[in-house]
Protein backbone atom coordinates (compact mmCIF):
# COMPACT_ATOMS: atom_id res chain seq x y z
CA UNK A 1 0.00 0.00 0.00
CA UNK A 2 1.26 3.46 -0.87
CA UNK A 3 0.39 6.71 0.87
CA UNK A 4 0.21 8.60 -2.42
CA UNK A 5 -1.16 5.87 -4.67
CA UNK A 6 -2.77 8.43 -6.97
CA UNK A 7 0.73 9.63 -7.90
CA UNK A 8 2.01 6.20 -8.84
CA UNK A 9 2.71 5.73 -12.47
CA UNK A 10 4.45 3.15 -14.59
CA UNK A 11 5.67 5.75 -17.03
CA UNK A 12 8.14 8.56 -17.18
CA UNK A 13 10.41 10.28 -14.70
CA UNK A 14 8.35 9.35 -11.62
CA UNK A 15 9.29 5.70 -11.98
CA UNK A 16 11.61 4.57 -9.19
CA UNK A 17 13.89 2.89 -11.70
CA UNK A 18 14.43 6.32 -13.27
CA UNK A 19 14.62 8.31 -10.02
CA UNK A 20 16.84 6.05 -7.91
CA UNK A 21 20.04 6.29 -10.01
CA UNK A 22 19.79 10.10 -9.96
CA UNK A 23 19.13 10.18 -6.22
CA UNK A 24 21.91 7.68 -5.56
CA UNK A 25 24.44 9.82 -7.43
CA UNK A 26 23.36 12.89 -5.45
CA UNK A 27 23.74 11.04 -2.15
CA UNK A 28 27.20 9.83 -3.16
CA UNK A 29 28.17 13.37 -4.17
CA UNK A 30 26.98 14.82 -0.86
CA UNK A 31 28.90 12.19 1.13
CA UNK A 32 26.71 12.80 4.19
CA UNK A 33 27.49 11.18 7.52
CA UNK A 34 23.84 11.40 8.61
CA UNK A 35 20.74 11.02 6.45
CA UNK A 36 17.18 11.51 7.71
CA UNK A 37 14.40 10.00 5.65
CA UNK A 38 10.63 10.36 5.84
CA UNK A 39 7.85 8.88 3.69
CA UNK A 40 10.10 6.23 2.17
CA UNK A 41 8.36 3.18 0.78
CA UNK A 42 9.52 0.02 2.54
CA UNK A 43 10.51 -1.79 -0.64
CA UNK A 44 12.64 1.17 -1.72
CA UNK A 45 14.29 1.48 1.70
CA UNK A 46 15.01 -2.24 1.89
CA UNK A 47 16.44 -2.49 -1.61
CA UNK A 48 18.47 0.75 -1.62
CA UNK A 49 19.48 1.60 1.94
CA UNK A 50 18.94 -1.14 4.48
CA UNK A 51 22.09 -3.15 3.84
CA UNK A 52 24.39 -0.21 4.53
CA UNK A 53 22.58 1.90 7.10
CA UNK A 54 21.48 1.82 10.69
CA UNK A 55 18.13 3.25 11.55
CA UNK A 56 16.54 4.75 14.60
CA UNK A 57 14.43 7.60 15.80
CA UNK A 58 16.84 8.91 18.44
CA UNK A 59 20.52 8.09 18.12
CA UNK A 60 23.60 9.02 20.11
CA UNK A 61 26.44 9.36 17.62
CA UNK A 62 30.16 9.71 18.31
CA UNK A 63 32.70 11.26 15.94
CA UNK A 64 35.43 8.70 15.25
CA UNK A 65 38.10 11.40 15.01
CA UNK A 66 37.26 13.65 17.98
CA UNK A 67 35.11 11.46 20.20
CA UNK A 68 32.55 14.27 20.47
CA UNK A 69 28.98 13.03 20.78
CA UNK A 70 25.67 14.35 19.55
CA UNK A 71 22.09 13.18 19.69
CA UNK A 72 20.31 12.98 16.35
CA UNK A 73 16.52 12.66 16.30
CA UNK A 74 14.50 12.02 13.15
CA UNK A 75 10.71 12.14 13.08
CA UNK A 76 7.68 12.40 10.85
CA UNK A 77 4.64 14.01 12.46
CA UNK A 78 1.08 13.28 11.38
CA UNK A 79 -0.06 15.43 8.45
CA UNK A 80 -3.57 16.37 9.62
CA UNK A 81 -3.53 20.07 10.55
CA UNK A 82 -6.58 19.60 12.78
CA UNK A 83 -4.76 17.06 14.97
CA UNK A 84 -2.24 19.23 16.75
CA UNK A 85 -3.01 17.19 19.87
CA UNK A 86 -1.54 14.10 18.23
CA UNK A 87 1.50 16.08 17.04
CA UNK A 88 2.08 17.31 20.59
CA UNK A 89 1.85 13.70 21.80
CA UNK A 90 4.32 12.55 19.15
CA UNK A 91 6.70 15.35 20.10
CA UNK A 92 6.33 14.64 23.83
CA UNK A 93 7.42 11.04 23.22
CA UNK A 94 10.32 12.19 21.04
CA UNK A 95 11.44 14.77 23.61
CA UNK A 96 11.17 12.18 26.41
CA UNK A 97 13.53 9.90 24.48
CA UNK A 98 15.93 12.78 23.86
CA UNK A 99 15.85 13.81 27.53
CA UNK A 100 16.47 10.21 28.57
CA UNK A 101 19.51 10.10 26.30
CA UNK A 102 20.73 13.49 27.55
CA UNK A 103 20.48 12.27 31.16
CA UNK A 104 23.31 9.81 30.43
CA UNK A 105 25.60 12.68 29.43
CA UNK A 106 24.77 16.08 27.93
CA UNK A 107 25.68 16.86 24.32
CA UNK A 108 24.32 18.84 21.34
CA UNK A 109 20.98 17.73 19.83
CA UNK A 110 19.87 17.85 16.20
CA UNK A 111 16.17 17.31 15.44
CA UNK A 112 15.33 16.52 11.84
CA UNK A 113 12.12 15.55 10.14
CA UNK A 114 8.92 16.30 8.36
CA UNK A 115 7.07 18.18 11.08
CA UNK A 116 3.99 19.11 9.03
CA UNK A 117 3.51 22.39 10.93
CA UNK A 118 3.15 26.08 10.21
CA UNK A 119 5.56 28.66 11.70
CA UNK A 120 2.79 30.40 13.67
CA UNK A 121 1.12 27.26 15.03
CA UNK A 122 1.03 26.33 18.70
CA UNK A 123 2.90 23.14 17.80
CA UNK A 124 5.78 25.26 16.46
CA UNK A 125 5.70 27.31 19.67
CA UNK A 126 5.82 24.10 21.71
CA UNK A 127 8.90 22.94 19.80
CA UNK A 128 10.73 26.25 19.88
CA UNK A 129 10.14 26.74 23.60
CA UNK A 130 10.89 23.16 24.70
Amino acid sequence: MYLYGHLRTDEGPLRWEHRWPILEQELIRLNADILGLQEVQYDHYDSCFRSSMSRGQVLRLRCKKTGQELIYANTHLIFNSARGDIKIGQLAMLFANIIDELSKSPCPVIINGDLNIEPLSYVYTYISES
